[in-house]
């Protein structure tokens, strides 16, 4: 999480998403590091720390990977050779048509393991905030 979001997610907390992300251990711990780390840079205008993150990020390398830093996995998690990622393809999601990553089945198999197309039993299914 960038410190950008950081800020946001503490301005914009809430008790519900309290309830829903305290349910667990590691949903708790979650939930404490970025209110703890949300107030510390709260202190800053957010336009500076979309400018602090985007001087550090003009020196990148050209690495041939790719990742998605918000994804449940984290960054590290969902790192992949960049073909993985790109060029998109279409498919339908909830009877919408969006950009999927090129190889979906490698993506969603990193995820939620070989069987993501089976539905876990309900009490070992993920809890999202809406």
């Amino acid at each position: 999480m960038g410190l950008a979001a950081a800020s946001s997610f503490y301005s914009s907390k809430t008790e519900e998403l309290k309830r829903v992300l305290c349910s667990s251990p590691r949903g708790k711990f979650s939930y404490y590091i970025r209110v703890y780390v949300g107030f510390l840079v709260s202190f800053f205008p957010t336009v500076k720390l979309y400018n602090f993150a985007d001087r550090l990020n003009q020196y990148h390398k050209v690495t041939g990977v790719s990742g998605v830093p918000s994804g449940r996995k984290h960054y590290f998690g969902e790192q992949f050779p960049t073909e993985v990622y790109l060029p998109t393809i279409s498919g339908l999601f909830e009877g919408r048509t969006v950009p999927l990553e090129h190889d979906t089945d490698r993506y969603l198999s990193n995820l939620y393991g070989r069987n993501y197309m089976e539905l876990p039993p309900e009490d070992q299914r993920e809890k999202h905030f809406r």
